[in-house]
């Protein structure tokens, strides 16, 4: 399928070199793939990207994208640009295409099929636009599953207009990613800030109304305020990408990088983003002192929850919640309240902290079990971690290794419990 962004048709393996072969599939005719040009061009970017980046993680490997009749040359070029060979049914590869910057195809695609979206909706691109499709689409999301060309397509017009929508901001542009973890090869850059568009409307798709695109434009307006705001900690999951700026792990000295241990970045606090600090920043260790300074500032009282039977202190309902567990005058506190010299803690999802003291068997096992089910349900909020931490002197000391189930009984509290699992 055309559309199988995330996905590779066929794998083959070089019987004399060993060398894995990746081949996408285009059943479309001509004509149809010439009807949605950009979204073809888009489409064509991603398949290859993904599949040669997948080929780099696995040793190398060859990428053809084979179509059934003879294509335009604007996917010839998609194609050739994005670093595959184009094969035409049984024929051998063609000859390559002059080609353009994938960051430079992308824009141009990005920006026609804006246009094509607001033709067919009878307004222009502006703000209006994007609340109209955001809105259509959490009234009847398309479902990937059951019609993955519109899920893709509505995925890329969302991005499209918020694209332009950035552009007249900032008059910024799309541009090759350099992120590999992404799906998309391709974000907006606006100065020295990379906005990743088209991630963020992959999300909204599959998360609603917490991960709107339009959200994007609030951060369009704090990127002339990069030394703005009061030094923070901005707690992030494992696999997020290190080189975004400085960071340092939530429990140093742990061993191996685990995709499941959160990273603590350092950055400003603005008012509608948070800016990361660069690497080549001066005074690192005196700038983590200082944020830490200002997250024990924070006045957040926890709230005693009884979680299926587990006495659960919860910190939540602010963008800080989670990184309280870093601000040792608090956890001491905490200590200190419950009479025990061991916590365990987690922070399953971004803006909530959950404390307990009851650290031995059965009851930490449910515990660890809350925490997981938090982290793969979190409604829509940013996903950190299903790890349960343990706190001695107001320091995150080690980490519970257990393998549990979801608590057999729900608890008394179901508002809260609801809330928790079900969104915000």
């Amino acid at each position: 399928m055309y559309t199988s962004l995330d996905r590779i048709d066929i794998v083959t393996k070089n019987k004399e070199t060993g060398r894995e072969g990746y081949v996408l599939t285009d059943h479309r005719e001509p004509a149809e793939i010439s009807a949605e040009r950009e979204l073809s061009i888009l489409y064509a970017l991603t398949r290859v990207t993904a599949a040669k980046v997948m080929g780099a993680r696995e040793g190398g490997a060859d990428v053809t994208y084979v179509c059934a009749a003879a294509p335009p040359d604007f996917l010839r070029e998609a194609v050739a640009s994005a670093g595959a060979s184009l094969t035409v049914g049984v024929q051998a590869s063609t000859p390559p295409h002059p080609t353009r910057a994938v960051g430079e195809l992308a824009d141009a695609a990005f920006r026609g099929l804006a246009r094509r979206v607001a033709e067919r909706e009878g307004v222009a691109v502006d703000a209006a636009l994007l609340q109209r499709l955001e809105d259509a689409t959490l009234h009847s999301p398309p479902q990937k599953d059951e019609d993955e060309p519109a899920f893709w397509a509505r995925t890329l017009e969302l991005a499209a207009v918020c694209g332009e929508l950035l552009r007249t901001k900032t008059g910024g542009q799309w541009t090759e990613s350099t992120d590999m973890n992404g799906l998309f090869p391709f974000a907006f850059t606006a100065g020295n800030a990379t906005i990743n568009v088209a991630d963020k409307a992959h999300r909204f798709m599959d998360q609603g109304e917490s991960q709107r695109p339009a959200q994007l434009l609030l951060m369009a307006d704090d990127l002339d305020r990069t030394e703005e705001g009061q030094l923070m900690v901005n707690l992030k999951p494992g696999d997020f990408p290190r080189e975004r700026g400085v960071c340092r792990d939530l429990l140093e000295g742990s061993g191996p990088v685990d995709a499941r241990m959160p990273i603590v970045f350092l950055g400003r606090d603005q008012p509608n983003t948070f800016a990361y600090l660069s690497p080549d920043s001066p005074d690192i260790e005196k700038s983590f002192a200082e944020a830490l300074a200002n997250l024990a500032r924070l006045d957040l009282e926890p709230v005693l929850h009884d979680i299926a039977g587990i006495q659960v202190h919860v910190v939540s309902d602010h963008f800080y919640a989670s990184e309280k567990i870093l601000d040792v005058a608090f956890m001491k506190r905490m200590q200190r309240r419950l009479g025990a010299e061991l916590l365990a803690a987690a922070v399953p999802y971004k803006g909530v902290l959950l404390v307990t003291d009851q650290v031995v068997p059965p009851a930490i096992a449910g515990f660890a079990a809350a925490a997981a089910g938090l982290f793969g349900n979190s409604g829509g909020a940013p996903a950190l971690s299903p790890v349960v931490f343990l706190v001695k002197d107001g320091k995150v000391v080690g980490h519970l290794e257990t393998e549990s189930k979801k608590p057999e009984t729900q608890p008394q509290k179901q508002g809260f419990w609801s809330r928790l699992f079900g969104g915000h």
